[in-house]
């Protein structure tokens, strides 16, 4: 899917939300809470990471007038968005060549295993809806509990006219040297 920062409002929102879980004990005292983030990597023109922006790190002061994050949300069931991005295209510097948004959950759960899990991309201001995805259709990686996956949703890349593409990204990665990998072929397509 391909826009024009001028035909949509120059800012999108990435949303991320999850339900709070149910209990798994029969007297369904306590719910399961999953911690899920919502992140972006600032992609340079070689497919580098620049930098990150996460709920832990938002970077407010270096990035507040590129993205800024909501901040993070420990167990979802938000009326809204339990964690979004909000970006502002018209001010992305040329050296970012794009963002890559992803989702990662704490701990060895997969994403399969988290209620109403979904990832939207929306225009910032009317909130027209350009992307759904419900991340509980997702299969699992294998994990430890030690190590966190990541797993990428969607990429927006500038095109050389000015416009902005949305290239679904849809692999899991360990690290960022992963994700340069994995994004060098999605940028190429």
């Amino acid at each position: 899917m391909q826009f024009s920062v001028d035909n949509i409002s120059k800012k999108i929102l990435a949303g991320l939300s999850w339900d709070v879980g149910r209990s798994d004990s029969p007297s369904g005292a306590m719910p399961n809470v999953h911690d899920v983030d919502l992140s972006c990597a600032l992609i340079s023109k070689e497919g580098h990471v620049i930098d990150m922006i996460t709920p832990q790190d938002p970077k407010r002061d270096v990035y507040r007038a590129i993205v800024q994050h909501s901040g993070d949300h420990h167990s979802g069931g938000s009326d809204f968005e339990d964690e979004d991005l909000q970006v502002w295209l018209d001010k992305v510097p040329e050296n970012i060549q794009a963002i890559s948004f992803f989702v990662s959950v704490k701990g060895a759960t997969h994403l399969n295993q988290v209620e109403g899990i979904q990832f939207t991309i929306l225009d910032g201001i009317t909130l027209e809806q350009f992307c759904f995805t419900d991340l509980a259709m997702i299969k699992p990686v294998e994990s430890s509990d030690h190590m966190q996956a990541y797993y990428g949703t969607f990429l927006v890349q500038r095109d050389g006219a000015g416009d902005w593409d949305l290239l679904p990204h849809g692999n899991y990665f360990r690290d960022m040297t992963a994700l340069e990998l994995d994004l060098a072929k999605v940028m190429a397509s």
